[in-house]
C-alpha cells in the first residue's frame, strides 16, 4: 500500500535500477509501467493545478470577469440612453442589448459557477456566430471582448477545480494508484519469472531490480511502526480474595 506520489516514485525506481542484462525480458513490463506511470503523473499535475487557486483567487477572478460583462454592458446602455433620432448608434445599441442580454440583463451573473460559465459561453459563442464581435469593439471598444476572452479560459479552469472538490474527485487518483500497484505487481512477477533457482546469478539480478520495492515497503514499516502509540503497561492483577 502506497500514496499515489509515493507510487510514482517507487515506480521510477524500478525502471531505473532495472540491470541492463533483464532489459530484453523485461521490456514490455516496464513499458507498460512507464504508461502507468505518465498517466497517473498527469493526472496528479492536473490536480495540483485545480488547487492552485485560493478561495480568494477564485472570488477576485469571478469579480474581474464579472466586471468585464458589467462595463460591456454598461457601455451599451449609454449608447441606448441617446435619443435614436439623432444619434445612430443608440438604436444599434439598444438592438445589442436585446440580442445579447435579453430581459434577463446581467442575472447570469449571479449564478453560481459552473451556470456562470454557461451562460458566459454561450454569450461569446452567439457573439462569433452572430458576427457583432466588430461592431461591439466599434461601439464599445475592443477592450471588454479582449479582456473577456483572455479570461474564459481561467475561469473554466477555476470552476472545474471547484467541481472536482466539491464532488470528491479523489477517486480518479484512486483510480490511478490502483493501477500503478497493478502495473508494479505485474513488473514483478515479470522479474521473479527471469530467476532460475540453479543459477545463482538470476537470484542476483532479481533482488538488485526489485530492491526498491524490499526499500520503500521497510521505509513504510519503519514509519508507521514509529507513528503508532506505545502500548500502556499492563495493570497489575487483582489479588485473589482469601480462600474461606
Amino acid at each position: 500500500m502506497f500514496s499515489l506520489p509515493e507510487g510514482l516514485t517507487l515506480a521510477r525506481a524500478l525502471i531505473a535500477s532495472c540491470p541492463r542484462a533483464l532489459g530484453a525480458t523485461l521490456k514490455k513490463p516496464s513499458e507498460r509501467l512507464q504508461t502507468r506511470i505518465d498517466a497517473a503523473q498527469t493526472a496528479l499535475m492536473d490536480r495540483q493545478r485545480q488547487n492552485t487557486l485560493t478561495e480568494e483567487d477564485t472570488r477576485l477572478l469571478d469579480g474581474e470577469i464579472d466586471g468585464c460583462f458589467t462595463g460591456l454592458k454598461l457601455r451599451l446602455d449609454g449608447y441606448a440612453a441617446l435619443p435614436s433620432s439623432k444619434q445612430p448608434k443608440s438604436q444599434r445599441a439598444s438592438t445589442l442589448l436585446r440580442q445579447l442580454f435579453g430581459d434577463s440583463g446581467l442575472s447570469f451573473l449571479r449564478d453560481n459557477y459552473p451556470a456562470q460559465l454557461a451562460a458566459m459561453r454561450i454569450l461569446i459563442k452567439r457573439i462569433d456566430e452572430d458576427k457583432l464581435a466588430r461592431e461591439i469593439d466599434e461601439l464599445c471598444g475592443p477592450e471588454f471582448l479582449d479582456h473577456i476572452r483572455m479570461l474564459l479560459p481561467r475561469y473554466e479552469r477555476m470552476v472545474h477545480g471547484v467541481l472536482n472538490r466539491e464532488t470528491g474527485v479523489g477517486e480518479n487518483l484512486n483510480a490511478h494508484r490502483m493501477g500503478l500497484q497493478k502495473a508494479i505487481s505485474s513488473y514483478a512477477s515479470a522479474v521473479c519469472g527471469t530467476v532460475d533457482d540453479s543459477d545463482e546469478s538470476t537470484i542476483e539480478l532479481a533482488i538488485q531490480a526489485l530492491a526498491p520495492l524490499d526499500n520503500l515497503r521497510a521505509n513504510l514499516t519503519g514509519r508507521r511502526s514509529t507513528d503508532d502509540p506505545q502500548p500502556s503497561p499492563a495493570a497489575p492483577a487483582a489479588p485473589l480474595p482469601p480462600s474461606s
